[in-house]
């Protein structure tokens, strides 16, 4: 439910700071973990019980960790993986459980039994729960083993609109939030374009995630920046194994049918399908160890060839894709990790044009992008963590007349009798974006006598967005025909914007064990958003505060039913397109003119762009204000 009303965080604030006195355990959920307590045949606790956790994706080897004097046990900022935990005490016969499946933001709660005798250790194979019992999150995972299974068209593999996997996302928008409203994600990197027009870089092989983590409902003061859904792209890691895959995949036009035999010749020829002249993908990838439990790799290689004939186009399109990833994950010691991932791709698109227009109305499209990724972990004791991260997109697309003609000229025309475009392309248009983010957070666990307790974190995010757009009409002028004569023409020089978004963010994030079964997370996201242009200087000024609060309660012993409720406000990303419309300096005037002959205009209509917008010196940030309830249950 989402209502556009205004709180005061007084209270809850006040809540807050009261849950930081207190002491205690519990992970943030940035990252995976898996946690329990050991008990033995008759449900006391078990201290000082050994534990051993084991995968061939975890970069520096096998953990190890002991339980505390009430029976718990943790282990956190896991990768997502296949795990085995072992169990052991003297005098009492081990468990070791295999198969616990772990997925990315997730915590597992494995509680263990131990029986007295010396025997060999009871091994339990695949029985992992599912759920995960420790948040007030509703998080939507999108695996590994959904993506490959997929049979997916080239022209929809990892693009945006897998996240229609996702209940209650249609055609991009989430939860009734716009399409512009959702915060995209690489390996926790910005692929949004700083001025939100709904592209994004997202464009990566499906074959190359781990999953896609999509946080809608319930999202913790970590997660910022969207009314819609924020979504995480987690790209695969190297592991201990070797590993790869090769795909071929292609279309052929004389394996598209067509079921409009029946219809008569007119109709026929209006539902004429797509002429596919080549369609083809290949893909490679191969992950292993560099280093033996210290340093892994991922690397994958695409290239898209499609090249089709629109029914109604005047030329063939061709669009060649190459795209490419690497990925880093290393263990520099015990205590300190880092990983980094960078993708590189590039489509280019010749030839095509809309049905109704000749071949010179043509276009070129080339588009670049480069997305990175960091993250560097110290944890210098059981119970404490810093993250320092940094990530950054750099966005170009440019679409410029084919050649011979270019932006200088000759103007584009229309004619409204025959209702053909000619002569050139309609306008031309560079955009080039870029995307900068820094970021740093403390995670500490405060652990009081009772064994209740809390895990506080406490962040501090930092981006800087720039963005270029140059767009005009070529040659300055677009002309309107009548049955070949000019009737009137639209000069206009084109518009360059500048604008550039800064954005600093702090955030406040407690999870309180209030007893074994319930879990209260509280917390506050406050921003400072500051757009500029050339033109203006800062113009524009938010400063949203985003209070979150709910709870989770672990139903049953085995940790597979939760019942959630969650109660926030979640703002919008600080978006060029808020502002960018003020850098009037270096807009040009549109002048309507009638024809009167050769170069000989009479002016109808002038809109000058310096006098014609304005913004409000009180703007302020929109947001949603969302209250969610709801249980989840493993089945099966």
């Amino acid at each position: 439910m989402r209502m556009k009303t205004r709180i005061g965080a007084c209270a809850l604030m006040s809540f807050l700071l009261g849950l930081l006195l207190a002491p205690s355990p519990v992970a943030a959920q940035t990252r995976s973990a898996i946690v329990g307590v050991v008990s033995d045949g008759t449900g006391a606790a078990v201290p000082g019980a050994n534990l051993t956790l084991e995968s061939p994706a975890l970069v520096g080897g096998a953990q190890s960790a002991t339980t505390n004097e009430r029976g718990g046990y943790r282990f956190s900022d896991l990768p997502p993986g296949t795990y085995s935990l072992s169990v052991s005490l003297a005098g009492f016969r081990g468990v070791h459980r295999t198969g616990l499946r772990l997925q990315f933001g997730t915590t597992l709660t494995i509680d263990a039994a131990l029986v007295v005798g010396s025997a060999e250790a009871v091994t339990v194979e695949g029985r992992s729960p599912a759920v995960d019992v420790t948040t007030a999150q509703s998080t939507t995972k999108i695996d590994s083993d959904l993506l490959l299974g997929l049979a997916l068209t080239a022209n929809k593999r990892s693009s945006v609109d897998l996240l229609e996997l996702t209940p209650g996302i249609k055609d991009h928008a989430a939860y009734g939030g716009s399409r512009d409203a959702n915060e995209l994600l690489l390996d926790g990197a910005p692929t949004t374009v700083p001025d939100r027009q709904g592209a994004n870089a997202v464009v990566i092989a499906s074959n190359w995630l781990e999953e896609i983590q999509v946080v809608s409902l319930g999202g913790s003061a970590e997660y910022g920046e969207f009314t819609g859904t924020a979504a995480n792209f987690v790209v695969r890691n190297g592991t201990n194994d070797f590993h790869g895959l090769a795909e071929y995949t292609l279309s052929r036009d004389n394996w598209v049918g067509a079921n409009t035999s029946s219809l008569p010749a007119n109709l026929q020829a209006s539902f004429k399908p797509l002429e596919i002249l080549s369609q083809w993908d290949t893909t490679v990838q191969v992950g292993g160890p560099i280093k033996k439990d210290k340093l892994f790799f991922f690397a994958g290689l695409q290239y898209l060839k499609t090249e089709t004939i629109q029914p109604g186009a005047p030329l063939p399109q061709l669009q060649t894709w190459p795209r490419y990833l690497g990925k880093l994950n290393w263990a520099a010691s015990p205590t300190v990790k880092a990983e980094a991932t960078i993708t590189y791709s590039n489509s280019s698109i010749t030839g095509g044009g809309a049905p109704g227009s000749t071949g010179d109305t043509s276009n070129d499209s080339l588009q670049p992008n480069t997305i990175w990724a960091s993250r560097v972990t110290w944890t210098p004791s059981a119970k404490s963590l810093f993250e320092f991260r940094t990530g950054g997109l750099a966005y170009t697309q440019d679409i410029t007349p084919a050649e011979p003609r270019s932006k200088d000229g000759p103007a584009p025309r229309r004619d409204v009798v025959t209702g053909i475009s000619s002569a050139n392309s309609v306008q031309y248009r560079l955009q080039e974006g870029n995307r900068l983010s820094f970021g740093a957070s403390l995670t500490h666990r405060f652990e009081g006598a009772s064994g209740r307790g809390h895990a506080v974190k406490i962040g501090l995010d930092r981006e800087r967005s720039t963005f270029l757009e140059d767009s005009g009409f070529p040659g300055g002028m677009s002309f309107v025909d009548r049955a070949g004569v000019p009737d009137t023409v639209t000069l206009w020089a084109g518009n360059t914007i500048e604008p550039t978004a800064n954005r600093t963010t702090l955030y406040l994030q407690d999870d309180w064990n209030a007893s074994r079964k319930l879990t209260i997370q509280a917390g506050v996201r406050a921003s400072l958003n500051r757009g500029e242009t050339p033109t203006t200087g800062v113009i524009f000024k938010t400063n949203p505060l985003s209070p979150r609060i709910g709870f989770a309660w672990d139903v049953g012993a085995d940790h597979k039913t939760v019942v959630r409720s969650h109660f926030g406000l979640f703002h919008e990303a600080l978006a060029t397109t808020l502002f960018q419309f003020m850098d009037t300096a270096t807009q040009t005037p549109r002048i309507t003119a009638r024809v009167l002959g050769p170069n000989n205009f009479q002016e109808l209509n002038r809109v000058t762009p310096a006098t014609n917008f304005g913004l409000d010196p009180d703007i302020r940030q929109s947001y949603v204000r969302q209250f969610v309830i709801g249980a989840e249950r493993q089945i099966g």
